[in-house]
C-alpha cells in the first residue's frame, strides 16, 4: 500500500468521524428543542386547565405560577444548551479543516 492510499484512507476516516460528531451534534439539538416543544405544550395545558378551574383559586394560580416559571428556565437550558451545540459543532468543522 503506498502512503498515498494511507492518506486518502486516513483522511476519509477523518471525513467520516467529523460527519458523525456533527451528525450526534445534531440529534442532541433535536432532542432539545423536542423538550422545549413538550414543555411548552404541558404548559399551555396547565393554563387551560387553570382557566377552567377559576382564576380565583389560590393553589391553581401557584401552581401555574410555577409551572411558567419552570417553562421560563427551561427555555433558558434550551437555549444555553443550543449555543454550546453550535461552538461544538464550529469546533468540530475548525478541527476537520485544520486536519485536511
Amino acid at each position: 500500500m503506498s502512503g498515498h492510499d494511507r492518506e486518502s484512507q486516513g483522511s476519509s476516516a477523518s471525513e467520516e468521524e467529523t460527519a458523525e460528531a456533527l451528525a450526534q451534534v445534531r440529534v442532541q439539538e433535536e432532542r432539545w428543542d423536542e423538550y422545549r416543544r413538550a414543555m411548552r405544550e404541558h404548559t399551555s395545558r396547565f393554563e387551560e386547565a387553570a382557566a377552567a378551574l377559576g382564576p380565583t383559586n389560590y393553589f391553581v394560580q401557584k401552581g401555574l405560577a410555577a409551572r411558567r416559571e419552570l417553562d421560563s428556565y427551561v427555555g433558558q437550558l434550551t437555549y444555553q444548551q443550543t449555543e454550546l451545540l453550535n461552538e461544538a459543532e464550529r469546533a468540530i468543522t475548525s478541527s476537520s479543516e485544520v486536519g485536511a
